[in-house]
């Protein structure tokens, strides 16, 4: 296995502390009365706050 003795010309090597961050998706819904409410998690029915119909949410523009 080669070594690396030194690095090409141009390169600059820096060290600095690495740290750790966590993230979340949120989820923003939108019934069709207009409202828009977010939640933390992935739901598939929700009621509207507003107008208090039971809504399927549709994902759109998901990650896989």
């Amino acid at each position: 296995m080669p070594t690396v003795t030194r690095m090409p010309e141009g390169y600059e090597v820096v060290e600095q502390r690495v740290g750790r961050a966590v993230g979340q998706w949120v989820l923003q819904v939108r019934c069709e009365c207009g409202p828009r409410w977010f939640e933390a998690e992935a739901i598939g029915a929700a009621h509207c706050p507003r107008c208090g119909s039971m809504v399927y949410v549709e994902i759109q523009g998901r990650i896989t």
